[in-house]
């Protein structure tokens, strides 16, 4: 496989045997790069208008956003081939018992049509950081961010158990905006603390991360991989599946050359949602390490396809507002306060 990129120094494993509270002083996010892009959402003048006009009958009428494939996608060569095994993968799948509640969905109109994501609350600095699929947050037809976007964890027919977090900025990278390439279609949208209905009134619900807290987060982790992904079965009802990851046969549409996928029967209602390695079933945490940008089949298996996170998805989480790490030539994670450990490191896509 013809590979596109070549990773920056990778970064060191952070303490997360502990809770990771603040970055060293000597840490500093990646220098602002032109390769990522900054788009604003919904204005703290606009939160309370916003998140009050998505009703519940709203929610259950927005349609799923689909990946919206661009006429022209500049990349180079692309090999053929079916969906293969990458490696002997150690391990069984994790035990799944249920969603997580920091797993919900996104809501938001493009072209004055209401649509919607999966997404999860991920751990960052200010514990207001939402991580989904890039098409999620950006128009690349329109070339332009989406409108009224909020975030729902834990959503369920219509309703928001934990409140509902207007968007603040969303962070795209560049080549996906520009060329509709789909190997980056990864969003980070940082976001306002929420509003929560109480009867007929609404009250603040505080920031995301405090109520619901945040999933860990890695990167250039090695291909074999065994995850957990997490999303919806149906437009309502959120759900599950885990497994071996292997390679997804390239979709010229969208300009996939470098995605992996897992097999799951999950439907397209789990674009967004995010892939989740060394998770916790007791805790319901992990560490982030893909998230759901196309639904495939192939020899009548579905798969789950996200692109691969190596170094250029930690420069657009730091940049976001995630937590920040030492440089180092190590694979790398960040943690939440409910996450302990760290995913299993070596073998990594140096070449990514």
């Amino acid at each position: 496989m013809s590979r596109r990129w070549v990773v920056p120094p990778l970064l060191a494993v952070a303490a997360v045997a502990s809770v990771l509270t603040a970055a060293p002083a000597s840490a500093r996010a990646p220098a602002d790069d032109p390769t990522w892009v900054k788009v604003s959402m919904v204005n703290v003048t606009s939160v309370r208008k916003t998140v009050l006009g998505w009703t519940p009958a709203r929610f259950k009428a927005a349609r799923v956003a689909e990946a919206v494939p661009v006429k022209k996608v500049r990349h180079p060569e692309f090999p053929t081939g079916k969906p293969h095994e990458i490696g002997k993968v150690k391990g069984k799948p994790p035990k799944v018992t249920g969603v997580p509640k920091t797993v919900g969905r996104v809501f938001f109109t493009r072209g004055g049509r209401d649509y919607t994501c999966a997404a999860t609350s991920v751990s960052g600095a200010e514990q207001s950081l939402v991580m989904t699929a890039g098409h999620c947050v950006y128009d690349v037809v329109g070339r332009a961010a989406v409108k009224s976007l909020v975030f729902v964890p834990g959503y369920r027919r219509g309703e928001a158990p934990y409140g509902v977090y207007a968007g603040k900025t969303g962070y795209v990278w560049n080549h996906f905006t520009q060329h509709g390439d789909f190997d980056f279609d990864v969003a980070f949208v940082t976001v306002h603390d929420g509003l929560k209905r109480d009867g007929d009134a609404w009250e603040d619900a505080g920031t995301l991360g405090e109520v619901v807290g945040g999933q860990g987060f890695t990167w250039s982790q090695k291909d074999a991989q065994v995850f957990a992904a997490f999303g919806y079965g149906t437009r309502q009802t959120p759900g599950y599946c885990a497994g071996p990851s292997k390679t997804t046969a390239p979709q010229r549409r969208y300009g996939v050359n470098n995605q992996i996928g897992i097999p799951c029967k999950l439907s397209d209602q789990a674009i967004g949602g995010p892939f989740i390695l060394k998770y916790d079933a007791a805790k319901k945490m992990g560490y982030v390490n893909g998230v759901v940008s196309l639904v495939v089949t192939a020899d009548g298996t579905r798969y789950l396809s996200s692109p691969y996170f190596a170094y250029w998805v930690y420069v657009l989480y730091a940049n976001a507002g995630g937590k920040i790490v030492e440089q180092s030539t190590s694979p790398s994670a960040v943690s939440s306060p409910a996450v302990s450990g760290s995913p299993a490191t070596g073998g990594s896509r140096a070449h990514r």
